[in-house]
């Protein structure tokens, strides 16, 4: 066939087909799972949507398609809308009783330590504080390391002690030591620290173990999350060697 397009032509010659021994066939276009996943990252980028044609089996088969019909249409990739929040579980807590008894926070500095701050300076101007400090000892040394996880944490740190000082502070695993070293320097009060390790023994010899220990040794609390993996930590194949 030749290149579409409006100034394209056609050349005549006399070894080409018969016109009726020429079957045209139209290719089946649809979204798959990926090419979804793809088009939303393009639209939220660039505002584009993103298509990628594919042809599944017999779509130009003249036995399964005889006819060479158009076998499905391709729908716009719908935008994410924000939706309403009723409640934070700020309740659920139990941080309103301690507001009412006047412990905000005030005189505290909390350093949320996380592996990614995405969308931090999209933040609501009332859901997180102006001057919170940030500082980045991941591996490209930004905070928005494509998770949000670290933002979250921090409006709840917010939520719960909205007079303390805020810290947000990315790390990666081969400067944890020294990342834990500088919130020291800094005068950090308390370290919240949502995150979780499946490897190693997880009886609290993981090498961050000693190093975290030490910052607690030199007056720091550590606030640690028990995790989401519950009993199902230990994530591999066991095997018995004997």
């Amino acid at each position: 066939g030749s290149a579409g397009g409006p100034d394209h032509c056609t050349a005549t010659n006399r070894t080409r087909p018969p016109r009726h021994r020429v079957r045209r066939y139209r290719d089946r276009v649809r979204p798959s799972p990926t090419t979804t996943y793809l088009s939303v990252l393009v639209a939220a980028v660039l505002g584009a949507a993103l298509f990628v044609p594919t042809t599944p089996p017999g779509a130009n088969d003249p036995v399964t398609n005889p006819a060479g019909r158009r076998l499905s249409t391709v729908r716009p990739v719908e935008s994410r809308q924000p939706l309403a929040v009723t409640s934070e579980g700020l309740a659920a807590s139990g941080a309103p009783a301690w507001h009412s008894a006047g412990h905000t926070g005030a005189g505290t500095t909390v350093a949320i330590l996380d592996v990614g701050f995405d969308g931090l300076i999209d933040v609501a101007a009332d859901e997180l504080p102006a001057d919170m400090v940030k500082m980045a000892f991941d591996k490209d040394g930004v905070l928005d390391a494509l998770t949000d996880h670290g933002t979250q944490m921090a409006e709840i740190v917010y939520d719960v002690a909205p007079d303390a000082d805020l810290v947000a502070v990315t790390f990666a695993d081969n400067k944890f030591a020294e990342t834990v070293a500088w919130l020291e320097l800094t005068g950090v009060d308390v370290v919240s620290f949502s995150m979780e390790w499946t490897d190693g023994p997880l009886d609290g010899t993981h090498w961050t173990a000693p190093i975290i220990q030490a910052s607690i040794d030199a007056g720091i609390t550590w606030v640690v999350a028990a995790g989401n993996s519950a009993e199902t930590h230990h994530n591999g194949t066991t095997m018995d060697v004997d």
